[in-house]
């Protein structure tokens, strides 16, 4: 396993900079780089939520989640909040920013919609199916907002 892989802050990092990775080749211009940095920085606060789905086999494996690292009560809260919030760093950072037409609405209904479903799902510990479910749906939200980006630039 690699180096820092079982800690939290390394493997949300990883993530993270894998955005700016996958949307580098494109040609970046200073909008272009608004929208890597912002959902960069988006996908490492956010991305815990996977972390919600195995609690247990973390554990006992040793590696050290955000949920582990900060409690499971906290990451929900922190999530639930990150969730509602993120429509609004979307809007004013990146959708609206780059363009203004109807498209840009679609956009924005479609990810504000995926994220306020999360935000209301994240706080509800039923199971880890459950938790699946709502990781699934934060991968929808990444999906929406690259085909956003490809809309809007």
């Amino acid at each position: 396993m690699a180096l820092g892989a079982r800690r939290w802050v390394v493997k949300n990092a990883v993530i993270g900079l894998g955005i700016p990775l996958m949307l580098g080749p494109a040609p970046l211009t200073g909008e272009a780089w608004r929208w890597v940095v912002t959902l960069a920085v988006s996908a490492f606060f956010l991305i815990p939520v996977q972390d919600l789905r195995d609690l247990h086999g973390d554990a006992a494996t040793g590696r050290t989640t955000f949920p582990l690292a900060f409690g499971e009560p906290f990451t929900r809260t922190f999530l639930c909040v990150g969730f509602v919030l993120l429509p609004f760093a979307d809007h004013f950072l990146i959708i609206r920013a780059s363009t203004g037409d109807a498209k840009a609405w679609i956009a924005e209904t479609v990810t504000a919609a995926l994220c306020w479903t999360i935000a209301w799902r994240v706080p509800r510990r039923r199971n880890s199916a459950y938790d699946q479910g709502t990781y699934r749906r934060f991968e929808y939200w990444y999906a929406a907002i690259v085909v956003a980006a490809s809309i809007t630039l």
